[in-house]
């Protein structure tokens, strides 16, 4: 606020004998305190009267800056310190060198108009990815297989390669372990046929998949039900065996089973997992790859987040950087890294991009934000099926960033099973019309979908917010 309040009425930043942006340019520093050698920091300006972005390289110097429509230029400059500055020196000697000083400019304000303290506002929005170089001299510390992501996956990613022999690193981000995986409801939907269960893959994917990759998929989902019977003797869990069918009506979908975890002896998941508000099997699922885990002595740090992969000087993959809030080390990863870290439900810019329906709020977990995601496609990797999510409607929360979702009413296929549940409430946009089938066959995952629209007469959504109506009869029906 102090840098903010000097910052106001400065004239003209361009010239280099007043202090005036520079001081706001310090935010600038504070921020890109680990920009060293090679690396790559973006910058978003999120107030809509500016609405800048900005990329810089380095150390090539390349800027490229996008400005809004409320000054006419912007510039933005950097040149290196003879030494590192003091506010580096609770940094890392690695993150220390090659630091960068940037300084923004933005040209022709009005000194009389509070600009410069907006503008040193937003630099306190600026959000760092990717600080870390892409190649490096040497590791920290080295492993053969790094997994990234402490959930479901993860946990079978790093018992798998322990088992081939490999000595592997689990590491998660978050202070405790189960990522989403443990807010969920843990059944392994396995298939009775294979054929039939590849066939009915196929249709749900509708040709966005290739075939071997869902026949590999297949081919491992028959062998899951013997797995789970040999993790389970680490702590003498049951397993109960249900028949579930798929939740669309296309061929194959009546060869398919739940395994759950049903019961671990001297348990209770309250008391283990109390930071996890779970659907229902999740955490017993997540207890037994745990104990396997632990069993295994598989070295496992929680509170690290990846920050970027790293390759050898040919671009093939060597390693990650990691951060366990004392500056980012560099890990090598002889045989691989796993990235087991989530998809982007609690990342909303990102979302932007890809979902035209927006805000979607997680209902459980805030630690996926799509660093994997970022992480590969800082390699070069592709994307696909980023368009699709399975949500519903619900609540917005009014103080924590989640959203609380409707009664979980039983899902129904067309046809085939019919509804067990009477609704209690319709839903309305604000013209006070209805305007969805509020009860989809699949309605936890597919419910979002009616309200997935753009009105091109009003330049906006119809439906988000909606309203949900009920009488008192059917509000005495369930809780909503």
């Amino acid at each position: 606020r102090a840098q903010a309040h000097r910052a106001r009425g400065v004239a003209d930043t361009k010239r280099p004998d007043h202090p005036g942006l520079a001081d706001a340019g310090v935010n600038v520093e504070a921020k890109l305190t680990q920009f060293a050698g090679n690396k790559i920091c973006r910058a978003m300006f999120l107030e809509p009267e500016f609405r800048m972005r900005m990329d810089i390289a380095a150390p090539s110097r390349q800027f490229a800056v996008h400005g809004g429509n409320v000054f006419d230029d912007v510039h933005v400059a950097a040149f290196p310190f003879a030494d590192p500055p003091p506010w580096s020196h609770g940094l890392s000697a690695s993150a220390r060198r090659g630091i960068k000083r940037f300084t923004i400019t933005i040209g022709k304000p009005d000194p009389d108009s509070g600009w410069a303290l907006r503008a040193t506002s937003l630099l306190n929005e600026i959000s760092e990815t990717n600080m870390q170089s892409r190649t490096v001299d040497r590791f920290d510390e080295v492993f053969d297989v790094v997994v990234v992501g402490y959930g479901f996956g993860g946990a079978v990613a790093a018992l798998s390669a322990h088992d081939c022999g490999a000595e592997v690193l689990l590491a998660e981000k978050m202070p405790n372990p189960g990522g989403i995986s443990i807010c969920s409801g843990g059944g392994l939907r396995l298939p009775h046929d294979r054929d039939a269960t590849l066939q009915y893959l196929q249709a749900t994917n509708d040709g966005t998949t290739p075939d071997n990759v869902l026949e590999a998929f297949v081919d491992e989902m028959v062998l899951i039900d013997d797995y789970v019977q040999e993790l389970i003797t680490v702590n003498g869990a049951r397993i109960k065996r249900t028949d579930r069918p798929g939740s669309y009506a296309f061929p194959g979908f009546d060869k398919m089973y739940f395994l759950q975890i049903d019961d671990i002896p001297d348990f209770d998941p309250k008391l283990e997992y109390a930071y996890a508000n779970a659907l229902s099997g999740g955490p017993f699922m997540f207890k037994v790859l745990q104990d396997n885990v632990r069993a295994r002595g598989i070295e496992t740090r929680l509170g690290v987040a990846a920050q970027r992969l790293i390759t050898d000087q040919d671009g093939v993959l060597a390693g990650i950087w990691l951060d366990d809030g004392s500056g980012p080390r560099a890990v090598g990863a002889r045989k691989g890294v796993i990235l087991a870290c989530g998809g982007f439900e609690h990342a909303p810019q990102m979302q932007r991009q890809y979902w035209q329906i927006n805000p979607v709020y997680s209902a459980a977990f805030v630690g996926n934000t799509g660093d994997g995601i970022r992480m590969a496609t800082d390699l070069g990797a592709d994307l696909w099926h980023m368009w699709h999510f399975h949500g519903t409607y619900g609540f917005r929360h009014p103080d924590l960033p989640f959203a609380i979702r409707t009664k979980r009413l039983p899902d129904w296929v067309p046809q085939e099973r019919e509804t067990e549940a009477p609704m209690s409430w319709i839903l309305v946009g604000d013209n006070g019309r209805r305007f969805m089938n509020e009860y989809d066959p699949y309605m936890q995952d597919t419910g979002h979908r009616g309200l997935d629209r753009v009105d091109p007469t009003r330049m906006g959504q119809p439906f988000v917010p909606c309203y949900m109506i009920l009488d008192d009869q059917g509000r005495a029906l369930y809780p909503l």
